[in-house]
């Protein structure tokens, strides 16, 4: 059958995919969505309205996106369409990416949390579960700072993966809510409720409950402890978090205490962002895992893995081993030689080649993948990068609370910078996905979102002594230039309709002009800073603008249809305008009249960058081509091509000698001389 929603026509099969007690699940023939059609229609005026806002919300993430999961803002399941009955008076379904195959186990089926949780499901080692539960704490720190509530996190609303770098996805988005908005009809999963939700104490699950959810994720992903943390039938006492090993280090105690010691105080539990804050800065320093720390955690696993081992070959659930009892036992007469040898041979060779699939299966799960990746310098979850204006340092925004420095002539992290928020260490900072980093002289900004405060804001660090030296309080940018007088920044401060391009005074951190530009996305200005131009996620209206930055005017800048717009870039003699787009490729603009001259077909674009001199433009691509397109903008055509596994962020050395390319496993560095990366274990020797 074909739906009709307001972004388009779906060719729904009749293949069900899976059936729930609100739902069944449909493919559609645009093999990457699915139609979820609910058994009971939406008709809530302020339900359908939340929806759409959801819809609106989360488009931009994931339409024209090569791959999903890669960020906190496109590891959500988003609804992307909405089925309306006709007359619009309720909504019947709802269109919804198709979970990524990466997110499946071999059967096809989704890769849910018990999987990760269950000792009996055999799961990877911790460094695996860490890098999971880090990133679905992202997941809902993202969504805590846009003052969402998903109000179901369980094990089967969630799935994730291993390969080829580990990650976790929510679904059952559609449901998502902001805290403002009074809950409804909450679902009650066992072994995940909240117990507020238990005792009466709330009528519906809220942001602390999603808090208390992802602490038992914690608690069992990280330790394998089974069970719950249920209180025992007829027990008004709720059981605390004793299966805690001794050696585990006292702030990762500290946040299970806060989350789950005393489970009725919702207002002590950590935010989700404190979690990603605390466990990067605990297993993890200068871009590498403790080892001594992390074995903490296998060593606790291991020990679960045993009993569950001993309670599945006693055939009880009991962990008491069984009873022994000194009964005399019966003479065993001893085989003869000649008889055990062949036994003892097939014993050797079964354990020789038992041996051998053990040592070809850690080599296809560590080294394999690794294998296929491009060299880089490895970094904890790049969200950002940028290049300073000496050409001596490179910075990399790691899992959203640091800054690495690396040195791009020996491809080492030299220092890392701890974000700060207001003068203290900032357990609650975290990016929408990606965080804009500007060097200029002796300081680096980096826009980032502080969520313990009603705004973001922009992180001021001294070069010369690698800290956060001033915090500037604004909402939140999504991306930022700096003038060339190094006076102002100009931002675009994305929060949807809400979302505004802000001048702010870098001297004093003033907030000198605000405009509304719903959606505000990307900025680039002009190299006589008379003029900034905006491109915009969504929304009514053209989708990139230009601002007079003397008197505020906007106008329009009229394009063929970008789809969504990925990144801007301005020529170093300020003539032209590349518009990146997904649907058209890269948009040619003469500045002057602000007409479209060309469009240059580039697939699957993720980002663009300019070259200083202006000889080169340099687009990112994702898919089974991915990598950097490196363009000639006089002849408005791609002239070269260098693969990279998964780019996401790209920023271009002050020389244009190099390009860094941020990944989801690290910093990939590229000499632009002989297009080719740079391996960083001998980065004077490029490898093509």
């Amino acid at each position: 059958m074909r739906v009709s929603g307001r972004f388009g026509q779906w060719d729904v099969t009749d293949e069900e995919m899976g059936s729930g007690g609100a739902a069944t699940l449909f493919r559609c023939a645009q093999r990457e969505w699915v139609y979820k059609q609910y058994h009971r229609p939406i008709s809530d005026p302020a339900d359908i309205a939340r929806l759409w806002r959801m819809i609106d919300l989360g488009r931009p993430a994931v339409v024209g996106q090569s791959r999903l999961g890669t960020n906190p803002y496109n590891s959500i399941n988003w609804p992307i369409d909405a089925i309306e009955v006709p007359g619009g008076a309720s909504i019947r379904g709802v269109i919804v990416p198709e979970i990524p195959h990466r997110f499946r186990r071999n059967s096809g089926k989704p890769c849910t949390l018990d999987w990760l949780l269950l000792a009996r499901t055999d799961p990877p080692r911790a460094v695996i579960r860490l890098e999971v539960v880090i990133r679905l704490a992202e997941v809902f720190a993202f969504l805590n700072g846009k003052g969402l509530v998903h109000g179901d996190l369980s094990a089967r609303n969630v799935v994730w993966c291993e390969s080829p770098e580990a990650g976790a996805y929510l679904i059952d988005c559609d449901g998502l809510r902001e805290r403002t908005a009074s809950g409804k009809d909450a679902l009650i999963t066992p072994d995940w409720t909240d117990p507020r939700r238990w005792d009466g104490l709330i009528p519906a699950h809220d942001h602390y409950s999603d808090w208390y959810a992802l602490a038992l994720v914690m608690y069992r992903g990280l330790l394998l402890n089974p069970g719950n943390l249920a209180k025992p039938p007829g027990s008004p006492i709720w059981p605390k978090p004793a299966a805690l090993p001794a050696a585990l280090p006292t702030q990762i105690k500290a946040l299970f205490d806060r989350a789950l010691g005393r489970p009725l105080e919702a207002k002590r539990r950590p935010a989700p962002a404190e979690w990603v804050s605390t466990l990067s800065s605990t297993y993890v320093t200068r871009g590498n895992y403790d080892t001594r720390k992390v074995k903490v955690l296998d060593d606790h696993a291991d020990k679960n893995r045993r009993a569950h081992e001993f309670r599945r070959n006693a055939g009880t659930t009991s962990l008491r081993p069984p009873r022994v009892v000194n009964a005399p036992q019966p003479a065993v007469r001893p085989p003869s030689k000649v008889a055990s040898a062949p036994r003892n041979r097939r014993g050797s060779l079964l354990f020789f080649c038992t041996g051998l699939a053990v040592v070809c299966g850690v080599l296809a799960v560590l080294v394999l993948p690794k294998l296929s990746r491009t060299p880089a310098v490895y970094i904890l979850r790049p969200m950002g990068v940028a290049a300073a204006q000496d050409g001596k340092r490179v910075y990399v925004s790691s899992n959203s609370t640091n800054v690495e420095v690396v040195d791009p002539q020996t491809g080492r992290v030299t220092s890392t910078i701890t974000l700060t928020c207001g003068g203290e260490p900032d357990r609650t900072a975290l990016g929408d996905g990606s965080m804009a980093i500007v060097p200029a002289g002796r300081y680096i900004y980096v826009a980032n979102r502080c969520p313990a405060t009603a705004d973001g804001g922009i992180h001021v660090i001294d070069r010369k002594a690698d800290t956060v030296t001033r915090f500037i309080r604004v909402p939140p940018p999504g991306d930022m230039v700096l003038s060339h007088d190094q006076k102002r920044l100009y931002a675009a401060s994305y929060a949807g309709d809400d979302s505004q391009f802000i001048v702010i005074n870098v001297k004093n951190g003033e907030v000198l002009e605000r405009v509304t530009v719903p959606y505000a996305s990307h900025v680039a200005l002009t190299p006589d800073q008379r003029r900034v131009y905006v491109a915009r996620f969504a929304g009514p209206g053209p989708e990139t603008v230009e601002i007079d930055t003397r008197t505020m005017r906007v106008r329009g800048v009229p394009t063929d249809e970008p789809g969504v717009i990925r990144g801007l870039a301005m020529s170093p003699n300020g003539k032209r305008l590349y518009i990146g787009s997904t649907a058209n490729g890269i948009l040619v603009i003469n500045t002057k009249t602000n007409a479209q001259l060309a469009s240059i077909p580039v697939d699957g674009l993720l980002a663009l960058a300019s070259a200083p001199d202006g000889k080169h433009l340099y687009a990112l691509v994702g898919g089974p081509t991915a990598g950097v397109r490196v363009i000639d903008p006089k002849k408005n055509r791609v002239t070269a091509a260098i693969p990279i596994t998964e780019p996401e962020y790209i920023a271009v050395a002050s020389d244009g000698r190099r390009l860094y390319v941020g990944t989801p496993y690290g910093l990939v560095m590229i000499d632009t001389a002989t297009e080719s990366v740079i391996d960083p274990d001998s980065a004077a020797t490029p490898t093509k």
